[in-house]
């Protein structure tokens, strides 16, 4: 997010800027409320970066707050939830927030807070950890959401598919290649939240280089690749060797997990966000392992929303079903 859309985020939050350091965009905490000594921040100590390229990141150094703008409207709304207090616009905040994703030229699932931390370093999240989160009940409006989009109960229950309520987010377990797990990722229920997918983090960090359905990937079968949690879902009903990476803005590194494979069937979404996707794929495969692309008709119908038998049509002449 560049300075001056931070600028206008920052009186969104209950604040104002104060100054500025560099790439950040300098303000008295909005946190100060709940985190600081007499609920104020008398010499400003948040600051949030300006990145034209990456996610923004936010810190308070004083309370110690931090993360990408999206933990900061959601661990703000936790705050505001148990104690309302005026001043802040979260709903016009979260639209910017969202807006900050169109531009950037790289995976805006790439974290960039923690500096101790590197992309590609592995922090096994606690089995307890997962426990926190309630299992779907599927006689719930839970269960109605995953109906309609086309998970059946076993196939939860497969999946592990556990519920935010608070956030109301339908959340996806992931695990590595040693079956260790390695983050949730959140669906909102609600068409209306600009902020569709939410990663949650452990100790501040995020694998993000991990692919869903990554535990049970067989190299020497034909594997599809796909993007979301529900294309990885469509197509496992009819192909269970199949794994997603959770945004088209795919780099390289993450890429390469998958280069033992035999052969590679990608199954992204039809037109920009897709194409570089396959164009990333290629660029990583090339000579080291076929791929084959098999391209959704429009824009509507991805393979997280087709029928059960056109995922088996498409596939059919390319795997064994």
């Amino acid at each position: 997010m560049n300075k001056s859309k931070i600028e206008s985020l920052i009186p969104l939050l209950g604040t104002k800027v104060a100054g500025y350091r560099g790439d950040w965009v300098l303000a008295s905490c909005p946190f100060a409320p709940w985190k600081h000594d007499d609920g104020k921040d008398a010499h400003p100590s948040f600051g949030v970066k300006s990145s034209k390229t990456k996610k923004s990141i936010y810190k308070c150094f004083s309370c110690g707050q931090g993360g990408d703008l999206q933990d900061l409207i959601l661990d703000l709304g936790i705050e505001l939830k148990k104690d309302s207090t005026g001043g802040y616009h979260l709903g016009k905040a979260l639209q910017l927030v969202a807006s900050e994703f169109d531009n950037l030229e790289f995976d805006p699932n790439i974290p960039e807070y923690g500096e101790n931390k590197k992309p590609n370093e592995f922090v096994e999240y606690p089995d307890s950890w997962l426990q926190s989160f309630q299992k779907v009940n599927y006689k719930s409006g839970v269960g109605d959401y995953l109906k309609n989009r086309g998970v059946s109960e076993e196939l939860a229950l497969e999946f592990d598919l556990r519920y935010d309520p608070f956030q109301k987010r339908v959340c996806f377990p992931f695990r590595d290649f040693k079956g260790r797990l390695a983050g949730i990722q959140g669906r909102a229920l609600e068409p209306s939240n600009p902020l569709r997918y939410y990663f949650y983090d452990y100790a501040k960090h995020k694998n993000m280089h991990v692919w869903l359905g990554e535990h049970h990937v067989n190299f020497d079968k034909p594997l599809v690749l796909v993007e979301g949690p529900f294309d990885y879902a469509s197509v496992y009903r009819v192909y269970k060797n199949v794994a997603a990476s959770f945004s088209a803005g795919i780099n390289k590194d993450k890429v390469r997990r998958m280069s033992d494979a035999s052969c590679i069937i990608t199954f992204y979404d039809y037109g920009h966000g897709g194409d570089q996707a396959r164009k990333r794929i290629h660029e990583v495969m090339q000579g080291v392992t076929p791929v084959i692309d098999l391209v959704p008709p429009d824009d509507d119908l991805d393979a997280g929303a087709m029928p059960e038998d056109m995922v088996r049509e498409y596939l059919n002449e390319h795997v064994k079903l």
